[in-house]
């Protein structure tokens, strides 16, 4: 477990040297509105049908509607995507030709150019500078502490994700360990790395790793490595859903003090879902569903359930506090092992950017 808890302090110091040192490109953006006033400032990003936007001339970020919006003039490289699934890497420039009120938007590429409607875009992002790429980091820690008992409990996570418009790679941790008076202290650590390469505007390929440690269930460390086709099922503005099926392997190890066969292997199928919801301003929702039947073991069903409430502490900025609970079920556990394990963790994250 030493190991694990190395490992954990590394990547929590790489995700906020990384959130430090990575900034967005300099310079002076422009929206036009559709009554031909203009506002020069800072594009941040587009999503939800709002357009988050920083200005001199205003004391904090301005949330603008984006169908109020005729056209925005920026020499950033942006990443976007549009309604339909397409997406473009570029800057946003103006059409040639085109007047004050003109509904439209070039995206200069390396080598071509792509007109847009307005209406025509679900969301974009601002890339780092020197990147070809969307860079997100966020990192969060929780602490809880009980008299009655002497429980401390502290809690970390956190994660980094680039993603281009063919691809994307992601990798994410929690870490949970719990010490109480007379008792032995626990820990559970995830890692899970995936990556998706886009085929078409809805399908796409998905590989999947995930190394999950758990005291409760007596899991040294449990691998799980393959994937298989997604599936964009919905993509609207405040709802997505993702589909993924395929297979995987599954390398179970175990404690050296528990009664069951040391490690065990597996081939299991996978059946899995990925959901944000947006319902509000200031909330987000975002909930992954794992379903493994195994094929090794007639009648074995595993589930991984994890889901995250964020709400934003400060509007406009990147501080949000969060409620997320972990849910692992097998319906065939070894021997005596639990058959189940739960975590509900309360912490406060930064993201970037």
């Amino acid at each position: 477990m030493r190991t694990i808890r190395e490992v954990v302090n590394l990547a929590l110091v790489g995700v906020w040297f990384g959130g430090i040192f990575l900034l967005p490109a300099k310079g002076q953006d422009v929206v036009v509105f559709k009554n031909g006033d203009r506002l020069s400032g800072t594009i941040k990003y587009l999503d939800h049908g709002q357009l988050i936007f920083s200005s001199p001339l205003i004391d904090g970020d301005a949330k603008l509607n984006w169908r109020q919006i005729a056209r925005v003039e920026s020499e950033r490289v942006f990443q976007l995507q549009t309604i339909a699934g397409e997406r473009f890497l570029g800057r946003i420039g103006k059409s040639a030709g085109s007047g004050e009120s003109a509904d439209e938007l070039v995206i200069i590429m390396s080598d071509s150019e792509q007109k847009l409607r307005r209406n025509e875009i679900d969301w974009l992002r601002q890339t780092v500078a020197g990147l070809s790429g969307l860079l997100e980091i966020s990192v969060g820690g929780g602490l809880s502490l009980t008299k009655s008992n002497n429980q401390k409990q502290f809690n970390a996570d956190g994660g980094v994700s680039y993603e281009t418009p063919g691809y994307r790679a992601a990798f994410s941790f929690s870490s949970i360990f719990t010490t109480q008076q007379e008792t032995v202290s626990t820990n559970r650590q995830n890692f899970r790395l995936e990556f998706d390469k886009r085929l078409s505007p809805r399908w796409g390929l998905g590989a999947l790793g995930d190394f999950l440690t758990s005291q409760e269930q007596q899991l040294d460390l449990r691998t799980i490595v393959g994937g298989g086709p997604t599936y964009d099922a919905i993509r609207r503005e405040r709802l997505n859903l993702r589909l993924i099926g395929g297979l995987v392997w599954n390398n179970e190890r175990y404690d050296v003090g528990a009664t069951v066969t040391p490690t065990e292997n597996g081939l299991e199928g996978l059946a899995g879902l990925y959901v944000s919801w947006f319902r509000f301003r200031q909330w987000n929702l975002d909930s992954t569903l794992f379903v493994f039947p195994s094929i090794s073991v007639a009648g074995r069903v595993r589930m991984d359930w994890n889901t995250s409430l964020k709400y934003r502490l400060i509007r406009g900025q990147s501080l949000w506090w969060n409620l997320s609970q972990t849910v692992n079920l097998d319906s065939r556990p070894p021997a005596t092992l639990p058959g189940s394990d739960y975590v509900t963790t309360t912490s406060i994250s930064w993201s970037f950017p």
